[in-house]
């Protein structure tokens, strides 16, 4: 990924400013289209001052946030009162959803009416969509006044919860109005249409909604539940979508299953996990849309980077390099870390790779393969407490191998196809450390739950640490 500096990006603005200038140019145009309707950006305009009416006689001031827990529908973009989103999904535990409630210290939640009250916490105060609208209806349709504050925080997205507790987010405007910018790459117009099939506590909605309406774009909007893949393909053609976002799960059942849903489509952009290969080079050759790979996340905001995949892949890759994440959109700059930044930092190890190692059909597993600068020999526990103080959970590796030095390849950059994790000498139950009947039955069984990834053989000890070992949830279950 390469820094770049903008030089075409105008001064950051609220998403509330960019959409009024939006409206000026396309106000006859489709904003919205649903199975039932069409709301033109003059509509949503008007629609969007009553609701931020209702929502003001309601208390709800500049900056105040504002959950909605809501699924997909044309009503989540009504809001315009100058306050901060919370998004809460329908699909999660209430446990989960009066946490972020809480930390996000959201004093209204805008509910559907089948929601009991109670799921939300004591500190909420609740009210039902079809009320608000209904409330929203009776609103004057005259402007609001428009936050112009770029640093006022738009709204709090709770990451996806790697490590078990969501993390919430602030995003402020300035981190989502660069999606108005144009892009050479992407070259957004209002004659395309994106769909909405994101859940709309996603930080990839905010994408899929922003990238659409700041560019005078249709955005066609999925039902609440949760599509088949046929419903997909056929929502994609009844409304001619040509801007398809997907993560990489979805993207590979719709090669594998419904190819026909890429045919009329302009854009294709993936994020939100590795692309396979295969897949990729089977949707080059099936259709004429530009495939992106992209790069972004909660934290960052927005879409930060996009890089074009063109076949065969083989031309440009070796068979163990990832897809590049490409050049950073307009309005954002990457900068290359230092070599003192991931496991480096450590003051007793030289070089250092982390390397995902496990089969498609098992949950993969980061590994550290390092050198140790003299003679020194960290144990992987100290290595483990050094990276939690620097990185979230999830990016520590589960295993840390020590190497004389590292494999490279005649171009002399490290050849991570040798990195291979090292077989432990099996050993009976004893030699492990089991002291009861219990502990050689446990011994036994995580050997074969953790030994089976492809990437390990022998026993485990009773020793081991069951997360340091590459146990996750999905392994206990």
């Amino acid at each position: 990924m390469l820094p770049t500096t903008p030089t075409h990006v105008r001064s950051a603005r609220t998403l509330t400013r960019a959409f009024a200038d939006v409206v000026d140019l396309h106000a006859d145009r489709t904003a919205l289209e649903t199975a039932a309707e069409r709301v033109t950006y003059a509509e949503l305009d008007r629609r969007s001052n009553r609701a931020a009416h209702a929502l003001g006689r309601r208390g709800v001031t500049p900056g105040a946030a504002v959950g909605l827990h809501l699924g997909r529908s044309a009503d989540l973009f009504v809001l315009k009162a100058g306050g901060c989103v919370v998004p809460l999904n329908p699909a999660h535990p209430s446990a989960v959803v009066r946490r972020v409630v809480e930390e996000s210290g959201a004093h209204l939640v805008v509910r559907r009416e089948a929601d009991a009250a109670d799921r939300f916490g004591d500190r909420a105060r609740t009210v039902v969509a079809d009320e608000l609208i209904a409330d929203a209806a009776q609103c004057p349709a005259d402007a609001v006044d428009l936050c112009e504050d770029a640093e006022s925080a738009a709204f709090i997205m709770f990451t996806s919860g790697s490590t078990g507790n969501p993390k919430g987010v602030r995003i402020a405007h300035r981190g989502l109005s660069p999606l108005a910018e144009h892009s050479d790459e992407l070259r957004i117009t209002q004659d395309d249409c994106f769909l909405q099939q994101a859940a709309f506590s996603f930080a990839a909605s905010t994408i899929e909604i922003w990238q659409s309406l700041l560019h005078g774009a249709k955005l066609a909007i999925l039902p609440p539940k949760l599509p088949t893949l046929q419903e997909l393909t056929e929502a994609v053609q009844r409304h001619g979508v040509t801007f398809l976002s997907l993560p990489g799960g979805l993207f590979n059942l719709l090669v594998d299953q419904e190819p026909s849903s890429l045919l009329g489509l302009r854009v294709v952009t993936l994020s939100g996990d590795f692309p396979s290969p295969r897949h990729i080079e089977a949707a080059v050759a099936a259709t004429s849309a530009r495939i992106y790979n992209c790069y972004g996340c909660t934290e960052g905001s927005s879409l930060v980077a996009v890089h074009r995949v063109r076949a065969p892949l083989s031309a440009t890759l070796s068979a163990t390099e990832p897809l590049p994440v490409g050049r950073p959109m307009p309005g954002m700059t990457a900068e290359v870390l230092d070599e003192k930044l991931a496991l480096r930092a450590h003051h007793d190890i030289g070089q250092a790779v982390v390397v995902a190692t496990g089969g498609a059909e098992r949950q993969k597993r980061l590994v550290a393969f390092y050198t140790a600068r003299g003679d020194a020999r960290p144990d992987s526990g100290e290595l483990h407490r050094h990276l939690r103080e620097l990185v979230q959970d999830y990016m520590v590796p589960s295993a840390f191998h020590r190497l004389d030095e590292l494999p490279v390849n005649v171009n002399g950059k490290i050849d991570r196809s040798r990195l291979t994790v090292p077989a432990r000498e099996p050993g009976t139950a004893a030699e492990d450390g089991a002291r009861s009947p219990l502990e050689t039955a446990v011994v036994h069984l995580w050997t074969g739950v953790l030994g089976s990834d492809g990437d390990r053989s022998g026993s485990c000890a009773v020793s081991d640490g069951f997360l340091e070992q590459g146990g996750t949830s999905l392994h206990f279950i």
